[in-house]
């Protein structure tokens, strides 16, 4: 294997890892969890499962980009619109239930179902493929299947590694940050702050 597949390779590693900091790629799954009364292991692992979707997803495109070119970005694109639909609507069901969170009510009750919760973030996952990582696998149209395979793990793993990481340290922040003083305003924040990532991920993609 020669020197430019590898680079190729590893740089593919490093830029997906650096494109997992965007904050829909993490802050969703620390506030759901949050929200949900979810322990830290059970939002990471539905954070490695639709880190797993979004990734296979992207690297099926990416394999499409190989063979069929770039144009093919076109018709994926409107899947961020779908993502944010789906923030929106999840902060919308966190404020709204709120109200059933009343002053002095020690309840733990979820606002929403775990598998409802866990599905919405899988779909919104999957919904949003890593577009703009697709021209690295035009790079690598004249590489061996072996190659390409490489370029699968890594987008994988470093998505798998970001994803989870960033989500394990903003839901350790939001504890830390305890907001039982806010117990009354608690579910309209994480819903506000839902809102506020799918409207940012609206803007980002048609600024």
């Amino acid at each position: 294997m020669h020197y430019q597949p590898l680079s190729i390779v590893l740089a593919l590693f490093i830029i997906t890892l650096v494109h997992t900091v965007e904050p829909h790629h993490w802050m969703p799954f620390a506030l759901v969890g949050k929200g949900q009364r979810w322990s830290m292991a059970k939002t990471l692992t539905i954070t490695a499962v639709s880190g797993l979707g979004k990734s296979l997803v992207s690297v099926a495109l990416g394999f499409g980009v190989t063979f069929l070119g770039l144009q093919v970005t076109r018709y994926v694109e409107g899947g961020e619109v779908l993502t944010s639909g789906l923030l929106l609507l999840l902060g919308l069901g966190f404020i709204i239930f709120a109200k059933d969170h009343k002053h002095g009510n020690t309840s733990t009750n979820p606002v929403l179902s775990d598998k409802a919760a866990a599905l919405s973030l899988f779909t919104m996952a999957i919904l949003s493929p890593c577009v703009e990582l697709l021209p690295m696998f035009l790079v690598a149209s004249t590489f061996t299947w072996p190659v390409l395979l490489l370029m699968a793990l890594a987008l994988t793993l470093a998505n798998i590694l970001g994803m989870v990481s960033l989500t394990a340290l903003a839901y350790k922040g939001i504890k830390v940050l305890n907001l039982e003083w806010l117990e009354d305003y608690e579910r309209q924040i994480i819903g506000s702050l839902l809102i506020l990532t799918g409207l940012a991920l609206i803007i980002y993609h048609h600024s």
